[in-house]
């Protein structure tokens, strides 16, 4: 039996009063809009009242949508709306930055990659046109055929698995501009396995009922996000209404830009000046010789300063990312991880690898901006600022290496992959891994070098069964239990140097 389109539900709902219909509609995505809203706050709690606010705004706005509307990619945007909403309401109220707090679910071992997308994803997929957005979703996050975007997208299969492609590769680049080196391929990948997370169960029924007395039943938090929200549609709409009109100045050689600079209290004098002037090369689209020029002479102008801050706004400045520079007069970098600046500070080899720097943990995705134009000994003053403002030392220490062997062939925890069909089901999942691949996330996991041994050759399929959210010890110990592996001290008896990290206070 054919499946009933979207668009056909919502306007049985519409002109039927139908809470079946509605009840079917809520029951196809609430676990996307679950998702999305989940990553956003990092908060289950906060992700089902948005859940709820957004399946609200359905309700009330149902017999205004088009009949052509991808209703999948409007409750998507919706979502990213309300979350915006409660998250500016949340800042207001703890006067500071929200800073991306997101239980990464994911499995460690298996890569670096989506625990990197998580707290960028909302933001990189509102980038993409919707056309794009919505191909992405109906391909990834829906799990259907190119076939079956097509007939949403109102594309022939061929077409729409071209527009995929496009919309995938458009949103690797994005995320690459923020730091995050991957594939169209792993992209693919980390959104099957890791993108839709299931809502809880009686999420669908508090919101059918919600809808079904028109919202009147809606807390004041729920009601406030809602209204909010509307309004954020209505200003989307007439800000596009504006940039039509302003798209004839630009066509006519006349622009207007603004820049809005959120600053801390009392910073570096030398320091902000050289920030500024950092983001406005930046923000003025230069390249080059041109941008190397006019840093240079910013660093020149001013007193040599070593200073560190948290980046205002925990997000890149721009669509590009992470961005550094190194001239003659000194350093400066805007929205650099902690690792980044750790490399710096503690003047790192630029081949020391990633996986030997040990975080505390929550601190993996918190942004910094940095700059040294002091002839000598910039980097202990920063090395201090990092103790005095922050809280964090970093010490070298040197650790044991460890191999990766079989103890157990027959544990049964790993399977010879096949095809993507044959992937295990579980939140600590990984299909086609290799055991290079294993040895390396053990390595970040467990903070020592982890070479493989195991002899075993191509990808392997698994899921981990392991508690939420997981400890080392327990990544640990379910390794060796469930796949029959074994971590032993290297014969050799071989130590790494690890710059391991804490936080004092």
């Amino acid at each position: 039996m054919q499946e009933v389109r979207d668009m056909e539900l919502l306007r049985r709902y519409v002109h039927e009063n139908s809470e079946d219909a509605f009840g079917e509609l809520v029951k196809r995505h609430v676990e996307l809009v679950y998702s999305a809203a989940l990553r956003k706050t990092g908060q289950a709690q906060d992700a089902e009242e948005l859940t709820q606010a957004a399946f609200l705004l359905l309700a009330q706005k149902a017999n205004r949508l088009h009949a052509k509307t991808v209703l999948s990619g409007w409750l998507y945007q919706t979502v990213r709306l309300v979350a915006a909403n409660f998250l500016r309401a949340k800042t207001q109220r703890l006067r500071r930055e929200q800073e991306a707090v997101v239980n990464a679910i994911a499995d460690e071992i298996q890569s670096d990659v989506w625990p990197q997308i998580v707290p960028l994803l909302e933001d990189c997929m509102g980038k993409l046109g919707e056309k794009d957005r919505n191909a992405v979703l109906l391909r990834f996050f829906y799990s259907k055929s190119f076939r079956e975007v097509g007939s949403e997208l109102g594309l022939s299969e061929n077409a729409a698995r071209k527009r995929v492609n496009h919309a995938l590769e458009k949103l690797r680049r994005l995320l690459h501009q923020r730091g995050v080196i991957s594939t169209t391929a792993i992209l693919a990948d980390a959104f099957a396995a890791y993108s839709v997370q299931p809502a809880p169960a009686a999420l669908a029924k508090s919101i059918v009922a919600l809808a079904a007395a028109k919202g009147a039943m809606a807390g004041s938090s729920i009601a406030t996000l809602t209204k909010a929200t509307l309004k954020a549609m209505m200003w989307t709409k007439a800000k596009l209404a504006a940039l039509a009109g302003l798209g004839i100045l630009l066509a006519s050689g006349t622009a207007i830009v603004a820049v809005k600079a959120i600053r801390p209290a009392n910073p570096a004098p030398a320091a902000q000046a050289i920030w500024d002037l950092y983001a406005k090369v930046f923000a003025q689209n230069l390249r080059g010789q041109e941008a190397f020029d006019a840093v240079t002479q910013a660093m020149a102008k001013h007193s040599p300063t070593a200073s560190i801050r948290l980046s205002p706004v925990q997000r890149p400045i721009r669509v590009g990312g992470i961005s550094g520079m190194r001239t003659p007069r000194g350093s400066v970098s805007m929205q650099a991880p902690l690792a980044m600046v750790l490399r710096y500070a503690y003047d790192l080899d630029p081949q020391f690898p990633q996986n030997r720097i040990v975080l505390p943990a929550g601190l993996e995705y918190t942004r910094y901006d940095y700059v040294d134009t002091m002839p000598q000994g910039g980097k202990e003053v920063l090395k201090r600022a990092l103790k005095n403002q922050f809280g964090l030392v970093g010490r070298r220490e040197m650790r044991k290496n460890l191999v990766l062997t079989v103890k157990n062939p027959a544990a049964g925890g790993l399977h010879k992959h096949t095809s993507d069909a044959d992937a295990q089901a579980g939140h600590y999942r990984s299909s086609n891994i290799t055991m290079a691949e294993m040895a390396k996330g053990l390595s970040k996991y467990l903070g020592v070098e982890v070479t493989d041994q195991t002899g075993l050759a191509g990808g392997f399929d698994y899921s981990l069964d392991v508690p939420y959210p997981p400890r080392a010890d327990d990544i640990e110990k379910a390794v060796l239990a469930q796949f029959g592996l074994d971590l032993t001290p290297a014969a050799d008896g071989q130590q790494f140097e690890f710059l391991v990290v804490e936080k004092v206070r």
